[in-house]
């Protein structure tokens, strides 16, 4: 796979460069290589993906600290979500915090102990990211990133459409 053709050929001729599934193949490739990488951290902490996928995603963003949040932003689906989230806080990794205003909602908070984890876990995806980027120009990869933001723009707007 030649990341580099992709986005030329993208940017050059759209209409006639990208199906359907010609974008799963990529990102279904991305995702496995991604998979792989984190592999090993995930054993040797005794956690399955989605459990180091809901630390690290927590980590990078503070701000959608509840499940439901979670489940829309990262695309975890309901019932995994539910079951990470109580191994993780069984485990000692999270801890669930009552909303002030509605006592429904319980926030997800890190602890000390996940400290190690998402660091390392913030080194791994650093690292992915940039061996993954790393035969691409700065103006190739300003344009790949403008082309994924235009495709989940497409996508927001397609997915609001059919509710």
């Amino acid at each position: 796979f030649n990341i580099k053709l992709f986005i030329f050929k993208l940017y050059a001729c759209p209409e006639e460069y990208m199906k359907s599934f010609e974008y799963l193949q990529i990102y279904a490739r991305i995702l496995a290589s991604y998979n792989q990488t984190v592999t090993k951290t995930c054993q040797e902490y005794g956690l399955n993906h989605t459990c180091f996928d809901i630390l690290i995603f927590l980590n990078n963003n503070p701000q959608y600290d509840t499940a439901w949040q979670i489940e829309e932003k990262r695309g975890i689906k309901k019932a995994m979500t539910s079951v990470a989230v109580e191994q993780l806080s069984r485990a000692g990794y999270l801890e669930r915090v009552a909303d002030t205003a509605d006592r429904r909602i319980q926030h997800l908070k890190l602890t000390a102990k996940s400290h190690e984890i998402t660091e390392i876990g913030s080194r791994m995806q650093d690292t992915f990211h940039q061996q993954l980027c790393a035969d691409l120009t700065p103006q190739e990869l300003d344009c790949y990133e403008k082309i994924n933001e235009k495709l989940l723009h497409s996508l927001q707007n397609s997915n609001t459409e059919r509710r």
